[in-house]
């Protein structure tokens, strides 16, 4: 009898380290397959290549494929502590007026190549997607947010389009959600207000970031 006990326990607590085993299996290769089944595009720019690690007021730790086969295959944003600012523009096929604020934001960073760094999320949206990015505004990188989940890390709602700006060092100085910006200039305003310090105005003599990405003289 004692014999038959232990041999069930045995078999239970088998089959109970199987079933551990496949499900952690099975977790690590779901982790895994949003970034190895997107298809990539040697067209699109890559994304930048962040490190660092996460800083207060920072990034969400969000972890996105990005769409270029060039440069990194993910981003994992909380990772940004460069010395220039970054803005980060959320947007959709679906969604017309990302269109426009995208061309705007790729006129705005042919104006200033080493300055403040730009990055595009598609999300919710399809891989296939990303592609348009070439059409409206080719030379801006694209990370992949199939579910939206940056949404939740930045604690807005799914409304699209949304712009980000990212201070010097990673933390964030603004979360924009509103009537697109459809000008370079308009874009421009919207960064250099997002980074002026508390208190100074927009006045002559107020703080501008130059093509080097630091504030350039009044």
């Amino acid at each position: 009898m004692r014999r038959r006990l232990y041999v069930s326990i045995g078999v239970v607590l088998a089959i109970v380290a199987a079933t551990v085993a496949w499900s952690w299996s099975r977790e690590s290769n779901s982790a895994g397959k949003a970034v190895e089944d997107v298809t990539r595009d040697s067209r699109i720019a890559p994304c930048p290549d962040l490190s660092g690690g996460p800083v207060a007021g920072g990034l969400p730790s969000v972890e996105l494929p990005c769409m270029s086969s060039a440069g990194p295959a993910t981003i994992q944003l909380s990772d940004y502590t460069d010395a220039k600012p970054m803005l980060i523009a959320l947007w959709a096929s679906y969604c017309s007026h990302c269109r426009d604020e995208l061309k705007a934001i790729g006129e705005y960073h042919r104006t200033q190549p080493d300055g403040v760094r730009v990055l595009t999320v598609l999300a919710v949206d399809s891989e296939s997607s990303a592609q348009l990015i070439l059409d409206v505004s080719p030379g801006l990188p694209v990370a992949f947010d199939r579910s939206g989940q940056l949404f939740a890390g930045l604690r807005v709602a799914p409304a699209l389009p949304v712009l980000v700006v990212v201070r010097p060092g990673g933390s964030v100085a603004k979360v924009y959600q509103g009537t697109p910006r459809t000008s370079a200039d308009q874009v421009a305003g919207l960064v250099e207000q997002a980074l002026r310090p508390t208190g100074q105005s927009a006045l002559p003599g107020s703080q501008r970031y130059s093509t080097s990405g630091r504030p350039a003289p009044p």
